[in-house]
């Protein structure tokens, strides 16, 4: 969670449909926040692949990160309400804001809301939102984004998956109107329909009843990924080696290694290309200590050696990138394994695979237990392709900057396993076979 993300518990009431949970635990708690800025650490979650960006004006273009925001007319969505206003001036960043704290205020200083007869108590106003285009059964991540400038707006806010949050006063959120802060309510929910809803509805009791919004993002997010450790080469300690494999690529430019079913070769394999700026022998690994296998041993070879982006770490804003694409095919099903052997530093990276964030803020040393180099880092990631080249990008990490943060993102090695899809005919053929076992079983019993 942001550092900005407090919970807010005693000022906002957070409820729950029943059905929300029926099937599956992804569906997190709404959580009301404050953003600062449009920089890492500040606030918003704006790194990742940005399926809308949405500000509430009728045009102009605002990039903040990986979000570019466009205005409400954008093919597939939808923004109600019966008014319109400029609104506010932020001022996120204060007096020297930088480049994404001063597009965030062009995204910032403009409301849709619907605006009711505040004389009459009993008045509520209504803005529904719609964003259509979703895949059933992934898993997104909204963020509703407010600056409010004037009054004490009380709303209801129900969110995709059926969970509000009532009574949400974004000027209390931002200690009083305070135009460096902004209100940030973020789910995280999975998709069951291809149309995403969020309804927000004065909240009776307060003086203003009309609700509004700024700005909102949606963010897919990855399924089929695990993060964990590694303590050799052989069966159950930590890596998939087994298997038919479209690569296994480490960071040298020489040398060939088995473990496994797995056959490293060198980064200038063909079909593989690794970017960054530098190379080095890095650590000098003991899997297997102090009995080492055949499999052990190779593995140390692999995951000696890496490659990497440097960048001027005195520079607080520098960060590295290291793109790794591989050539693969579409419509077949991988498993990938990207393997580190950290041996030196506090190296925070985040990992996008085809712009689909799989791992925020990674620290392969605080996996290791210390830089342990008994131990490895691995990030696990099943998919289907969706074209010919797989693109992977290895980002330093900002948002948790600062000194003694290494931003210069590292990889040892990789493997690429070839996953069989199984065909109609022989999944049905499963299904029947589990089938009359259940109905055996039933019988007997």
């Amino acid at each position: 969670m942001s550092r900005h993300a407090h919970q807010w518990r005693g000022l906002f009431t957070v409820a729950f449909a029943a059905a929300a949970f029926a099937t599956t635990t992804l569906h997190a708690v709404p959580v009301v926040g404050t953003f600062t800025g449009g920089d890492g650490a500040d606030g918003l979650d704006l790194d990742g692949k940005i399926v809308y960006a949405v500000h509430a004006q009728t045009a102009g273009s605002h990039q903040v990160r990986d979000a570019l925001f466009l205005d409400r007319n954008q093919p597939g969505v939808f923004i109600g309400g019966n008014a319109e206003t400029a609104f506010g001036s932020p001022t996120y960043g204060g007096a020297t804001p930088t480049t994404n704290d001063s597009n965030l205020r062009l995204a910032m200083d403009f409301v849709k809301f619907d605006g009711v007869d505040l004389n009459v108590p009993s008045n509520v106003g209504t803005v529904p939102i719609s964003l259509a285009n979703l895949t059933v059964g992934e898993t997104y991540k909204v963020q509703l984004m407010f600056n409010e400038a004037c009054c004490v707006r009380g709303m209801n806010v129900t969110l995709p998956n059926g969970a509000t949050v009532n009574n949400f006063v974004p000027g209390t959120v931002q200690g009083g109107n305070n135009q460096g802060v902004g209100a940030v309510i973020t789910e995280t929910f999975v998709a069951t329909s291809t149309t995403a809803n969020i309804t927000l509805v004065g909240a009776l009791g307060f003086p203003d009843r009309n609700p509004m919004i700024d700005a909102l993002t949606v963010e897919q997010l990855p399924t089929n990924v695990s993060i964990g450790t590694f303590t050799g080469g052989d069966a159950g300690e930590g890596l998939d080696l087994q298997g038919k494999f479209a690569y296994a690529v480490h960071a040298a430019t020489g040398g060939v290694h088995q473990v496994g079913d797995a056959t490293f070769t060198p980064r200038t394999t063909p079909g593989v290309f690794f970017g960054g700026n530098s190379e080095t022998p890095f650590g000098a690994p003991t899997y297997g200590d102090p009995v080492p296998t055949a499999n052990d041993l190779a593995l140390r070879q692999v995951m000696d050696f890496v490659k990497f982006d440097s960048v001027d770490l005195n520079d607080p804003n520098a960060i590295g990138t290291l793109p790794i694409n591989l050539d693969v095919v579409a419509g077949q099903k991988y498993k990938l394994q990207l393997m580190f052997n950290e041996a030196c530093c506090n190296r925070i990276m985040d990992v996008f695979v085809e712009g689909l964030q799989v791992a925020d803020e990674f620290n392969p040393g605080i996996l290791q237990g210390g830089n342990n180099q008994g131990i490895g880092a691995v990030i696990t990631y099943e998919f289907i392709a969706t074209d010919s080249v797989l693109n992977l990008v290895l980002r330093g990490d900002l948002d948790l900057g600062g000194p003694g943060v290494d931003r210069n993102p590292m990889i040892d090695a990789l493997t690429l396993e070839t996953i069989l899809i199984p065909e109609p005919a022989t999944a049905m053929l499963g299904m029947l076979g589990l089938a009359a076992l259940a109905s055996r079983r039933r019988r007997a019993a």
